[in-house]
């Protein structure tokens, strides 16, 4: 994968700049050839043979403490990109450096994003060393570009109207 490819991904992905007023800082940001996972899937035997980039890129502020990463992944079209959509609550990875336990967790009604189906979300309540704790998860298809948000941090530190807003801002950039 080119670092000039991967640059001009990583310029569709939400900056602090586009974040709310507050101290967030990136805490670190990746880029990986689509399709790598979901081997025999359609839509992942295309990303691959197209050559297509994923990115991701997380953030933390430390007052109130919350994290939120966003990842935008380019399929080789609006077909492809909803059916990678379908497969997200499945694929989702644990943050290895998140020391809570999921208490409960729903789906809830998704919110269109500036016109764009948000095609899932769902809301965890979490409990460990800091107390109870909320994870608000959504993802959308612009176009061809898959994007999914996770939100979390201590129990109100986030609404889904101030998600709701990121993943505006985030849709724009697609």
């Amino acid at each position: 994968m080119s670092v000039k490819r991967a640059a001009s991904e990583f310029e569709r992905v939400l900056a602090v700049d586009a974040l709310s007023a507050g101290s967030w800082k990136v805490l670190g940001q990746r880029a990986w050839k689509t399709g790598q996972t979901g081997a025999g899937e359609p839509w992942a035997v295309r990303a691959r043979q197209a050559n297509l980039i994923s990115v991701w890129r997380s953030f933390e502020q430390s007052s109130p403490s919350r994290w939120l990463w966003v990842q935008v992944t380019t399929l080789a079209s609006p077909t492809d990109a909803e059916a990678a959509l379908q497969v997200i609550p499945d694929r989702l990875l644990a943050n290895a450096s998140a020391e809570v336990n999921v208490v409960s967790s729903r789906d809830v009604e998704p919110v269109p994003v500036h016109g764009h189906h948000v095609g899932w979300a769902q809301e965890q309540q979490t409990d460990g060393p800091r107390g109870v704790g909320v994870a608000l998860y959504m993802a959308f298809v612009v176009g061809s570009t898959l994007a999914v948000l996770a939100a979390s941090g201590d129990a109100d530190a986030w609404t889904w109207d101030e998600l709701h807003r990121v993943a505006s801002s985030q849709a724009e950039l697609l």
